[in-house]
């Protein structure tokens, strides 16, 4: 019988290097007609105006950024310590509450910061919505999987 409890740490490391991949791609490309396009990457959440050089931040691309850097590191730190057979005692909790915050901080993102009439949504919201999901589903399967063994 194939124990899915004991797998779940895969889940949380294919959600960390998800979200790492998509750090390195453009989170949205805005097109304005007098000035040219500009990138927003998350790595810095600035703008850059490709034409004129002009530098612009925004707030949400900063608070998704510092939410993805944390969810990167704690689902890097379980999924490397339940590999190597040192359980975290509340791993489960944790792929809860980053399938919860990595959703909700990128969907606050599409709203507030994005405007489909004048831009191009990236992988990065992607992928980061995607790894929020993935860490749900190491959720589910870590109770589901404990309920049953129980």
């Amino acid at each position: 019988m194939v124990d899915l409890k004991k797998d779940t740490w895969l889940y949380a490391l294919v959600a960390s290097i998800l979200i790492i991949i998509s750090l390195f791609t453009p989170a949205r490309i805005i097109h304005t007609g007098t000035s040219g396009d500009r990138i927003q990457w998350l790595g810095g959440s600035v703008m850059y105006d490709i034409d004129s050089g002009i530098w612009h931040e925004d707030l949400f691309g900063m608070l998704l950024f510092a939410a993805v850097l944390i969810s990167v590191t704690l689902l890097l730190i379980i999924s490397i310590n339940t590999w190597r057979g040192n359980e975290i005692k509340r791993d489960s909790l944790i792929y809860l509450l980053l399938g919860i915050i990595l959703p909700v901080f990128t969907i606050l993102y599409w709203i507030f910061e994005f405007d489909p009439a004048w831009e191009t949504i990236g992988f990065t919201t992607i992928g980061i919505f995607i790894s929020g999901i993935l860490s749900i589903l190491a959720f589910v399967i870590d109770k589901v999987s404990t309920s049953r063994s129980k």
